[in-house]
């Protein structure tokens, strides 16, 4: 997927906006963080965005979350508030997804 290859590497060196590269890059971790590696570059999407019927795009900075983990909707309360509302509407197999599990599948979308 050569297309993906390239879209990815566009999206990680995006600057187009000035404030919010500035706060991204200037976040502290929090105390429990403190030990991570920080992210701090535009978050990489995932699924099978060639076949995806659905889109579901997060609001950034994701400070604590997305950038710090380098994946959406990971480490804070939105994924856990989006996995809920996927699986009550049939769309995942678990309601809840915790660091270290290994397996969530999405099913699709019609």
């Amino acid at each position: 997927m050569s297309w993906y290859n390239d879209f990815v590497s566009k999206l990680i060196q995006c600057r187009a906006c000035p404030r919010l590269v500035s706060y991204r890059e200037s976040v502290k971790p929090l105390p429990r963080f403190m030990n991570d590696n920080y992210w701090r570059r535009p978050v990489l999407p995932w699924g099978d965005l060639g076949n995806a019927r659905i889109m579901i795009v997060g609001l950034a900075p994701a400070a604590h979350g997305g950038n710090r983990t380098g994946r959406m909707f990971t480490g804070d309360s939105s994924a856990q508030f989006l996995f809920r509302a996927l699986y009550e509407a049939g769309l995942s197999n678990k309601p809840i997804v915790f660091p270290g599990m290994m397996v969530l599948r999405l099913g699709a979308c019609t």
